[in-house]
């Protein structure tokens, strides 16, 4: 699926989606990755039922106004417990299938926020 958003401001929005890979403006990548504006780093979870409290402490100390999880195909939701790292930094999350994901990732950037999407490939 192709979600491409022409933003010559960041350097980093995702162009298109498939079930095992996710193709940004500054690459191809076939692993699970945190994409944020300015940077990509890979983000060491195979599958959702990877995921520990560790993960989200990750994610919250990148100190984002909100992180995207994108779950792969279907929407899953985690323990709420796991996510108690973003919740007491009071960082917003929402969980949504990886094209859907990317898609708010892309309007969210374009629109100038504080964004961290968190794909699960």
């Amino acid at each position: 699926m192709n979600v491409f958003i022409e933003n010559p401001d960041a350097p980093h929005f995702v162009k298109k989606i498939a079930p095992h890979h996710v193709t940004l403006n500054s690459g191809e990548h076939t692993q699970s990755i945190m994409v944020f504006k300015d940077h990509v780093t890979p983000w060491p979870v195979n599958a959702f039922t990877d995921l520990s409290e560790a993960h989200f402490v990750e994610l919250a100390q990148a100190h984002p106004e909100l992180v995207i999880l994108g779950t792969g195909k279907q929407q899953n939701f985690p323990d709420s417990a796991l996510l108690k790292p973003l919740i007491k930094k009071q960082i917003g999350i929402e969980i949504m299938t990886n094209e859907a994901a990317c898609r708010t990732f892309n309007l969210l950037v374009d629109d100038g926020r504080s964004v961290l999407l968190a794909l699960i490939l």
